[in-house]
């Protein structure tokens, strides 16, 4: 038997990360990594970390509380609902996470300071 399959091009296809939590509901907007450990940043500001680091750069924790220092599949990184994150860098030992912080879910003053 012969299967064909239509070719997809590179704007058909959705990256996402295969199977991590946000596979279907979120797109990869850029991956970095270094060599044993990678990280994705979705459209929507989350970030998930793969992988292992003897630092603990991953930034994931045990639901004790004890940093992880080895991940399989992407994770989430949990990260407050009021940053977005906008870009990563991965170096042998570390991970730096620029975010932003996201107005809406700020609460302002109504009343003026005099």
């Amino acid at each position: 038997f012969f299967f064909f399959f239509k070719q997809k091009t590179a704007y058909e296809i959705m990256p996402s990360l295969v199977g991590s939590e946000m596979c279907i509901r979120d797109r990869v907007v850029d991956v970095v990594g270094h060599e044993k450990m990678a990280a994705a940043i979705t459209s929507s500001g989350e970030l998930f970390t793969w992988g292992e680091s003897s630092t603990h750069a991953l930034g994931l924790c045990k639901k004790d509380g004890t940093p992880l220092s080895a991940a399989n599949a992407p994770t989430k990184v949990p990260i407050p609902d009021s940053l977005k994150v906008i870009n990563a860098s991965v170096g042998e030992n570390h991970m730096l996470v620029l975010a932003a912080v996201s107005y809406t879910h700020l609460t302002l003053p109504t009343t003026p300071y005099v």
